[in-house]
């Protein structure tokens, strides 16, 4: 809906032809994990001591999906090289986006 009013304010389109379309209801979240679950995820052992670097993994994978508010589908595109960690926490870092209206202002 916003790039389509993006379009109309820069006269891309006439109007917006679904600007009175009614929206679905969004579910609220009703809860996010507690910090007791956080610490069973992040200390699951398990008998194979040549698995530490999955698990390392799984956990930087667990906290950078419930700490940025992406939909399942843009979670599961997120590529490895993209988390890294800073300081003591993970960061998911993408590159900037690259539109047709900012490729076509470059020299």
């Amino acid at each position: 809906m916003r790039l389509l009013n993006v379009a109309v304010r820069y006269a891309k389109l006439d109007r917006n032809p679904l600007k009175h379309v009614d929206l679905p209801e969004a579910q609220e979240r009703t809860r996010v994990a507690e910090a007791e679950e956080l610490d069973t995820l992040r200390t699951i052992k398990g008998q194979d001591p040549s698995k530490q670097d999955s698990r390392q993994e799984l956990w930087q994978i667990i906290q950078v999906a419930l700490n940025v508010g992406l939909r399942e589908g843009k979670l599961l595109a997120i590529e490895r090289s993209w988390i890294k960690k800073r300081e003591d926490v993970y960061w998911l870092c993408l590159s900037p986006a690259v539109s047709k209206a900012i490729q076509k202002r470059s020299p």
